[in-house]
C-alpha cells in the first residue's frame, strides 16, 4: 500500500500515485453513463513509417452506483536515431584469456540496425467501481500488457578492425527485436473527497512480469 498522510480541509496534496494508463481508465470508469468509445491515432515518424495507436473502451452500468468497464490499446515505442547508428564499443577483452582465446585483443561493440522496428505493447484491461457515498469511490482492476518486437543484442561474426591501432578483433552485437514480455497484476484504488478542497486518493498495485526470446 502507497502511504498517505491526511490534513483534512487543508490545500496541500495528498497522494497523486504514478500514472498507468490512468487517463483512459477513468475517463472510462464515469459512472454518468454506459456506452463503448473507440479512438483511432496514428503517427508517422523517419524510422517506421506509419504507426496506427488506437485504443477501444465499453462501459456498463449494472446499478446506479456501480459500473464495470473494460479497454484494450495499443501503443508503440519507436526507434531511438542511436538504435539505427549506434556503434558503441563496450567492452575490450585481452588476448589469450578464457573468454578470447585469439592473439588479438576483442573489442565487443554494439551496432544499431536499419532493420530495427518499433516495440508494441497491447493493453488489455477490465475493472470494477463502486460510489460507495457521495463523497467515496472504490474501484479494482485487473491488467495485462503484451509487449513484442523489444529490443535485444544479437551476436554477429567477428571481424578484424587495423583502425585505431593496435590491430583488433570486433565482437559484434547488433540491436534486434527478439524479445518479448508481458506484465500483468491488480490495482485497487479509491478516492475520498473529504471536502470541497480537499481528496484523499489510495492506491495499490500488484504487478509480475514476464519475458522470453524469440529464436
Amino acid at each position: 500500500m502507497i502511504p498517505a498522510s491526511l490534513f483534512p480541509c487543508s490545500l496541500t496534496g495528498i497522494l497523486e500515485p504514478v500514472q498507468r494508463f490512468r487517463s483512459g481508465r477513468e475517463s472510462a470508469c464515469s459512472i454518468n453513463g454506459c456506452g463503448s468509445r473507440s479512438v483511432p491515432s496514428s503517427s508517422t515518424n523517419d524510422f517506421t513509417g506509419f504507426e496506427v495507436e488506437p485504443n477501444a473502451r465499453v462501459l456498463l452500468n449494472i446499478t446506479h452506483n456501480q459500473s464495470v468497464w473494460t479497454a484494450v490499446s495499443r501503443a508503440v515505442r519507436t526507434p531511438a536515431l542511436t538504435e539505427e547508428g549506434l556503434q558503441l564499443n563496450s567492452v575490450v577483452i585481452p588476448p589469450g584469456g578464457p573468454g578470447n582465446p585469439t592473439p588479438l585483443p576483442a573489442m565487443v561493440s554494439v551496432f544499431g540496425s536499419n532493420q530495427f522496428k518499433s516495440e508494441d505493447m497491447l493493453a488489455y484491461e477490465v475493472g470494477y467501481r463502486m460510489q460507495v457515498t457521495s463523497n467515496l469511490s472504490a474501484d479494482i482492476a485487473t491488467f495485462y500488457n503484451n509487449y513484442t518486437h523489444l529490443r535485444s543484442a544479437e551476436p554477429g561474426t567477428p571481424f578484424v578492425e587495423v583502425d585505431p591501432t593496435p590491430i583488433h578483433l570486433i565482437v559484434p552485437l547488433t540491436a534486434d527485436n527478439k524479445m518479448s514480455g508481458g506484465t500483468y497484476g491488480t490495482e485497487l484504488y479509491a478516492d475520498w473527497r473529504l471536502c470541497r478542497m480537499e481528496t484523499v486518493r489510495l492506491l495499490q498495485l500488484s504487478e509480475d512480469e514476464h519475458s522470453e526470446k524469440r529464436r
